[in-house]
């Protein structure tokens, strides 16, 4: 009842989605062959996407652990090096200031002389839906953007940016694949040069063409022309109307665009059927996997992830289950107050101004490094933060691990409006594996109760996405412990509150 009103009173909304619905039909890759292929040619254009879908999916893992590496060696260089360097102990108390207002101050300005800021991941989800595809402005300048904030002690993770650079290296290769299929297939004759000389830019875009009502000819499919990759679906339906000659076509391809210029044109676009899709997916994430594989064997692993151990069902006590509850209602207060200082940051965003980015950064960075001054753990993304928490918790006290939650919550709002972007994820499991060891050391409940439900609460009540939660908590908590990840991250992205 409620989507049913949603859609009485938001007709552009429902409009929207109509027409994210009718996508534009696929026609198989293999149709816009001239004639058909020898078995021995077919053999080598299946070869040639087999082994182009590998080297995309190993470019795409080196590039996204080698950008992961040169985060961390980044942070080591400001963080470990030039700190310890300073001369007084009363300046490398005072550093994180220094660091953050200098941090501010270049991501400012690289944002103003860019010209854009990174999206963050439920951005690139969006527009990855919205458009059927994700490109990033710049390679260069991105990476830029996305190095800054982390290396500067930003209180967000590398998870926005990585996934921006995996989605948009992911859709190029899609693009590419397509393309090289589609030039081998056209090209019987010379396969290989054909499928590499639409990598290097000669035929550059999606296969996009369109059928001129009735039976389709292969006088017809030889005028089918390949558009920009920038041309979304919604373009290429709009464009249905039927091109002029151009002087290089031939007699015979004009001809069938004379006689049709009065019938319905349909556009379609050229895909690999779901079979042929599925082995080239496989390949591309063997290849992804290897190249990750082959670089940290070569340069040393990149990232950390905290693994905890599993939750004891049968030994917990009833108490620690009404402390579960106890939990659960901590993370969902705490995504409330995450809630409320975004609000905040981007109305106090909004009052410096759109364009001032530099102010905002550098305001950003100053809030930062003086929270660090007296909460260390306040800066990062939280991935190693969260691996010496594991060893180190018993040792803290309840208070300072809540202070550190909440401080941290703030800060990573701040970041994002001030224009420091990067994921939110990894922060938000450090304040909720904090929140958890807070409430262990307050009431003596089992801890790993404590921290499964309070970290999944506060992720999912975030974001509003349980099933994203749960993906991402499994890369911490054992499969014994999802359960009870999934109970709690549905419960809380069910409540009511605050939305982004």
């Amino acid at each position: 009842m409620q989507d049913m009103q949603q859609d009485h009173t938001n007709p552009p909304q429902r409009k929207q989605r109509t027409q994210r619905k009718q996508r534009t039909p696929r026609r198989r890759i293999m149709d816009a062959a001239e004639r058909p292929l020898h078995p021995g040619t077919l053999a080598g254009v299946i070869a040639i996407l087999l082994l182009l879908a590998f080297l995309v999916g190993g470019v795409v893992g080196v590039g996204t652990v080698g950008t992961l590496r040169l985060s961390e060696l980044l942070q080591r260089l400001l963080w470990d090096r030039l700190r310890d360097a300073l001369p007084s102990p009363l300046l490398r108390q005072l550093s994180p200031v220094a660091l953050g207002v200098a941090g501010g101050l270049l991501i400012g300005i690289a944002t103003k002389r860019f010209g854009y800021s990174l999206d963050t991941l439920g951005q690139v989800i969006a527009k990855a839906r919205a458009t059927g595809t994700y490109r990033l402005p710049n390679v260069g300048k991105s990476l830029v953007l996305f190095l800054l904030p982390i290396a500067f002690g930003g209180a967000v993770g590398p998870e926005a940016g990585v996934c921006g650079f995996v989605t948009a290296g992911v859709y190029a290769g899609i693009h590419a694949l397509r393309r090289s299929g589609l030039a081998a297939v056209r090209n019987p004759d010379h396969t290989l040069s054909a499928a590499i000389r639409s990598l290097s830019g000669v035929h550059e875009g999606t296969c996009r063409g369109e059928d001129a009502g009735r039976g389709e000819s292969a006088q017809t499919r030889a005028r089918q022309s390949i558009t920009s990759d920038n041309t979304t679906a919604q373009d290429s339906a709009a464009s249905s109307q039927p091109s002029s000659a151009q002087p290089g076509e031939s007699e015979s391809a004009t001809k069938p665009a004379a006689e049709s210029t009065t019938s319905e044109h349909r556009p379609f676009i050229y895909a690999y059927s779901r079979p042929a899709s599925g082995v080239l997916w496989v390949v591309a994430a063997a290849g992804f996997v290897l190249g990750i594989l082959g670089f940290v064997k070569c340069f040393g692993t990149a990232g950390s992830l905290p693994r905890f151990q599993a939750v004891d069902y049968l030994h917990a006590a009833s108490r620690d289950w009404l402390w579960a509850v106890a939990a659960l209602a901590i993370g969902y207060a705490l995504a409330q107050f995450s809630l409320l200082c975004h609000a905040v940051s981007g109305k106090v965003a909004a009052i410096i101004g759109e364009h001032r980015h530099v102010t905002r950064a550098v305001i950003a960075g100053a809030f930062v490094g003086a929270l660090a001054i007296g909460l260390p753990d306040v800066l990062f993304s939280g991935q190693t933060g969260t691996v010496a928490l594991l060893g180190s918790w018993r040792q803290s006290t309840a208070a300072f691990l809540a202070l550190t939650c909440v401080a941290k919550l703030a800060a990573t709002a701040v970041c994002v409006a001030g224009d420091w972007i990067g994921g939110e994820f990894f922060p938000m499991i450090f304040c909720g594996v904090s929140a958890g060891y807070a409430l262990a050391l307050a009431t003596g409940c089992d801890p790993m109760i404590a921290v499964a439900c309070a970290a999944a609460a506060l992720a999912s009540a975030c974001t509003r996405k349980p099933v994203l939660t749960i993906v991402v908590l499994a890369l911490c908590f054992p499969p014994a412990t999802l359960p009870l990840v999934a109970v709690c991250a549905f419960l809380a992205a069910k409540a009511p509150g605050l939305r982004r």
